[in-house]
């Protein structure tokens, strides 16, 4: 990009340092970053290191609300010199390819944070063939994505890929609900490469979306906006699963393992879990992890199922009428 891009020149605005300063509104990032971090801390403590009625999760909770409350206010206060304008947000578009965009990466990922746990804890699979076996979705994926990169500049529409991605994603996420230790190699390569494919077909929309129906001063913004739920998705539905997964494990082998709660499985890991349990118990173990999975995958078809608020929300606007 440094060799071969022509990046346009912006006229010198005559801002002095501190304007300059000033348009980072580095006040919305010191409320931004830590309710984000605080909202993660409390999801990933909350029912595992302490319950939920703890003091301490419950803080953070609050902590969260109200340093996110302040951001927003602080964005309608400075209007359009705010990091995210109220007047990009509020775009139809934007706030579809949000949420596309946000539940499709985050059904993605929470399929790939546990397919390892499948393949080495339920198949036995060492961490070399678990990754061979992650091939089928991360190929899926590629495909979906060039398939959506070239049909977009033939045909011009992004959404109807969007609206296609909407539709296959809970299929996908619904048969990988139905593993478990007995699932054929045919079967988790079919099933896993068409959750790949089904979010990727539909994955870039949004960002087409927004550079498609925006001006070209308010792309970037736009952008911003869809990138951020792109992160954001990830990082608190994979703790959500998280408590899910651990919730759903203590309640399938109490009685197998007596005292079992999701606070010892965080600290000592599926792996010391199964060798402490006598070999005649491995089998009912087993069942019990693959079904905490399963339980844990629904959350992936709640998300899928979500996108389609997106893709049906999404304007149509051909991409060929913004080139022209």
């Amino acid at each position: 990009m440094f060799l071969f891009s022509d990046p346009i020149s912006r006229p010198d605005e005559g801002l002095t340092m501190a304007q300059k300063i000033e348009e980072l509104d580095l006040v919305s990032n010191c409320l931004l970053i830590p309710s984000l971090t605080a909202l993660f801390v409390a999801l990933s403590w909350a029912g595992t290191k302490y319950p939920w009625s703890d003091g301490k999760v419950i803080g953070l909770f609050v902590v969260f609300a109200v340093l996110l409350a302040a951001f927003i206010f602080n964005q309608y206060r400075r209007g359009d010199s705010a990091v995210l304008p109220p007047r990009i947000v509020k775009n139809r578009n934007v706030i579809a390819g949000f949420i596309f965009t946000m539940c499709t990466n985050s059904m993605t990922n929470v399929l790939e944070w546990y397919l390892p746990t499948y393949y080495q804890v339920v198949r036995g699979k060492s961490p070399s063939e678990s990754g061979y076996m992650m091939i089928p979705i991360l190929v899926g994926m590629m495909l979906g994505l060039f398939l959506q990169g070239i049909g977009t500049t033939t045909f011009g529409y992004y959404a109807p890929f969007m609206i296609f991605a909407s539709i296959c994603m809970p299929i996908a996420a619904g048969l990988m609900t139905t593993y478990d230790p007995d699932t054929t190699l045919a079967q988790i390569i079919m099933y896993s490469g068409f959750a790949g494919f089904s979010g990727g077909i539909g994955f870039q929309g949004s960002q087409a979306a927004v550079q498609t129906t925006l001006s070209n001063e308010d792309v970037n913004l736009g952008i911003g906006v869809i990138l951020f739920g792109q992160h954001l998705g990830p990082a608190v539905f994979i703790a959500i699963a998280q408590v899910i997964f651990t919730s759903e494990l203590s309640k399938s082998l109490e009685e197998v393992i007596p005292g079992l709660t999701p606070k010892y499985i965080e600290e000592n890991g599926l792996g010391d879990i199964k060798n402490g349990v006598p070999v005649q118990h491995w089998g009912i173990v087993l069942s019990g992890i693959d079904s905490s999975l399963t339980h844990t995958w629904l959350l992936c078809v709640a998300l899928a199922c979500t996108t389609m608020v997106g893709s049906l929300l999404i304007e149509w606007r051909s991409v060929k009428q913004k080139q022209s």
